[in-house]
């Protein structure tokens, strides 16, 4: 089955991934927002009022890979969820998801015996700071005490995160580097096929990561 996908932002630089990959992959198809068995939102949070609107009133589902939302936006995204399947994710790559499942275990065990620390480095045109994956990292090791993040932002860098546990005489460090937007355009492709199949709610790449492998 050719899965119809509409990119919204798909001149940006991860809508352009999307779009290109699509060329390589016969499963794929993108077409207009009308046609589309299911929506991916590239753009921006700054649209995501409206994108949400397109998605409702067409009924499709739609994966939302944009970070940076404003309470207002996460509010309206969970109101959403309610009638149409929606993804939101602030990063695509299957990796990081799998580091976050990794972040989550060692943090569960060291959160009593280790001071625990994240660092995210990414181009100097990335406009939130920190990133959503730093946020999302750190929700991850603790929702009521999250530990501290340093974002640096330089050159041209992809996107680099880092989460540290030091402990008593040793450290523990886990770290994740994009090598190539490749990796989230991928991403994105596996959670509209996931998504197509799924009744209305709010879901999230670990549900896509069981799926995928």
């Amino acid at each position: 089955m050719v899965l119809k996908i509409a990119v919204i932002g798909s001149t940006g630089r991860l809508g352009s991934h999307i779009v290109s990959m699509t060329v390589e992959d016969s499963n794929f198809l993108v077409t207009t927002l009308a046609e589309a068995d299911v929506i991916i939102d590239a753009s921006s949070p700054l649209a995501c009022a409206a994108n949400l609107k397109y998605a409702l009133a067409l009924h499709k589902p739609l994966v939302i890979g944009t970070t940076g939302h404003t309470p207002e936006n996460l509010a309206l995204i969970e109101q959403a969820a309610q009638s149409i399947p929606l993804l939101l994710a602030p990063n695509f790559s299957l990796g990081m998801t799998m580091c976050l499942e990794a972040v989550s275990l060692l943090a569960k065990q060291l959160k009593n015996f280790c001071t625990m620390c994240i660092t995210e480095t990414h181009h100097v045109h990335k406009k939130d700071i920190p990133s959503g994956t730093a946020l999302a990292l750190s929700q991850t090791i603790d929702p009521e005490n999250p530990p501290s993040i340093h974002s640096i932002r330089e050159g041209d860098v992809m996107g680099e995160h880092t989460v540290s546990f030091s402990c008593e005489g040793e450290t523990i460090t886990l770290k994740h580097e994009a090598l190539s937007r490749k990796a989230f355009a991928t991403g994105a492709l596996k959670a509209a096929q996931f998504l197509i199949h799924q009744n209305p709610g709010l879901y999230t790449m670990k549900d896509v990561l069981y799926v995928a492998f």
